[in-house]
């Protein structure tokens, strides 16, 4: 029993604990067990595992984390894949289906560099459809927006600007950041 305790966070521990022993009860207030995993899940006609492998060899740090196939019954077969981008998951089903993905769900990469635009533009690209403002859909049905990580800065720099910087970057495809650099200029 003790005689004395003090609350650290809302939680209470015992009078002169040690280091060691506030720093583990910190660690569980500052990552509490209650936070649920979110992760994007995309379900596709066919093809899910074919799609997270190549999402995975296009991203660095990346990895198919599980797959399953099954059978439900002899005219569909049933995919089952989860997998990770540059650390993010992501879950994926393919199966028979009458739903369509479109742009109104897109996944955006903030590249640093006019290199970066070109290798994702390019590679995800590949057998995709180019649409305008750094957007294309890949031969898989995912939306991407391609854009510099910087293009908020360079629009608020400055604000007579922006709506020349606007009219470049809606007149392009793939992004070209020397040519939103001049329109900013």
């Amino acid at each position: 029993m003790y005689s004395r305790i003090e609350p650290v966070q809302g939680i209470i521990i015992k009078q002169g604990a040690s280091i060691e022993e506030k720093k583990r009860v910190n660690m569980k207030v500052n990552q509490p067990d209650n936070i649920p995993a979110i992760n994007t899940h995309f379900w596709f006609s066919e093809n899910a595992i074919a799609a997270a492998n190549f999402y995975v060899s296009v991203f660095p740090h990346s990895k198919v984390l599980h797959t399953s196939t099954m059978h439900p019954n002899t005219s569909y077969q049933l995919e089952i894949v989860q997998f990770e981008l540059s650390g993010q998951k992501y879950s994926a089903m393919g199966s028979a289906n009458n739903f369509q993905l479109n742009e109104s769900m897109s996944l955006v990469i903030h590249c640093k560099s006019q290199q970066e635009i070109d290798y994702y533009w390019n590679t995800l690209g590949e057998k995709g459809i180019e649409q305008s403002c750094g957007w294309l859909k890949d031969q898989y049905g995912i939306s991407w927006q391609i854009i510099p990580s910087h293009l908020g800065q360079l629009l608020a720099a400055n604000p007579n600007k922006q709506s020349h910087i606007m009219q470049c970057f809606l007149g392009m495809k793939k992004i070209s950041i020397q040519a939103l650099q001049t329109a900013a200029q």
